[in-house]
């Protein structure tokens, strides 16, 4: 339904390239989540990646034509990082075993969800550039310059974050066994 979706839309461009990541990465992950959780269902490490695969959909919903669809897309358009910062802090065991870990996952959902509702509520798509795209059904006021602001102090987090991220990867990676390391590597 979503490739239909991303087909029929009047505005934006590329649409062969977003139906192309709706199926190669959407699929993917939510492909080789669904056999990982089936093969081992006490590890969540599967979950997450179907997790992780439809959130990819959620944020592809910005590029379908419906004025609902849009606006929750709009919204939620970098939700699928926080299931993969998830992912990757809880793999292989599918548990996040320290605190830093589930600090870096709460605050990665909290921005991607709780971050850009005031994005949503006061900033238009068309504020974007984007004047063919269907209305926000959220816009409050449109206020482009308070959601110029908003994003530019959620820039520094999208820099944080992901080196944090890093950094707790580096660190496992360094205390790990060398047969634990010899399964990790291709993942980090």
């Amino acid at each position: 339904a979503l490739v239909v979706l991303i087909a029929r839309a009047d505005f934006g461009s590329d649409h062969g390239l977003w139906i192309a990541t709706a199926l190669v990465i959407g699929l993917g992950f939510a492909g080789a989540g669904l056999f990982a959780w089936y093969r081992n269902p006490c590890n969540r490490i599967g979950v997450l990646m179907v997790a992780t695969g439809f959130a990819w959909y959620v944020g592809l919903l910005a590029r379908t034509e419906p004025p609902l669809l849009f606006s929750v897309g709009f919204m939620l358009e970098n939700l699928y990082v926080a299931p993969a910062v998830h992912l990757l802090l809880a793999y292989p065991s599918g548990r996040l075993e320290r605190r830093v870990d589930r600090a870096l996952v709460a605050i990665t959902y909290t921005i991607v969800t709780l971050g850009f509702v005031p994005v949503a509520l006061f900033v238009s798509s068309a504020a974007y550039g984007c004047v063919d795209c269907p209305e926000n059904l959220f816009l409050v006021e449109n206020n482009p310059s308070f959601g110029e602001a908003w994003l530019d102090a959620l820039s520094v987090s999208g820099v944080v974050v992901p080196l944090a991220v890093v950094v707790r990867l580096f660190q496992r990676w360094r205390r790990a066994s060398r047969p634990l390391r010899r399964t990790v590597t291709p993942v980090f």
